[in-house]
């Protein structure tokens, strides 16, 4: 959580090793969060052209495409990445963003539908995960009739 920390250790390993792929890639992702962009294009260009085909690298320069207003630049990245990972859930957002900045409507909607889609079982797996922990920790058996927790020795 210490953003600031963490940029200044990324920068410093950068002027070291200016072609060090991690650091670009997580400067360039905590800039582009930050709402910095422009800055972070640069960090994240390098880190594409060090590792071409790494997935991690291709999606965050497609989503500073996006913020940058250079859609058509994003796009095949983005659908590489989606290719690649569809259930990728920030990269279903971003290729809705694109498609309907490109004025693909079907596109545009086919990807809001991912989004709601993978939103929906992300909350069910979260929620399902919830309530298992807290079958564990309150020690109720696996037998659906039982509504007592077990006996523990």
């Amino acid at each position: 959580n210490d953003f600031p920390g963490a940029m200044a250790a990324f920068r410093a390993e950068l002027a070291v090793d200016p072609n060090h792929f991690e650091s670009n890639l997580f400067l360039g992702n905590l800039l582009r969060e930050g709402a910095q962009p422009e800055e972070a294009l640069g960090y994240l260009e390098r880190a594409a052209r060090l590792r071409p085909a790494d997935v991690a690298a291709q999606f965050s320069l497609g989503a500073v495409y996006v913020a940058l207003g250079r859609t058509e630049e994003a796009l095949p990245l983005l659908e590489r990445v989606a290719a690649a990972a569809p259930e990728h859930l920030q990269t279903q957002m971003q290729l809705a963003v694109a498609y309907h900045r490109l004025g693909r409507t079907a596109d545009s909607a086919r990807a809001r539908e991912a989004v709601g889609r993978l939103q929906s079982e992300g909350e069910t797996r979260f929620f399902s995960g919830v309530s298992d922990a807290l079958s564990k920790l309150l020690g109720k058996t696996s037998d659906p009739g039982s509504t007592a927790p077990s006996a523990k020795p």
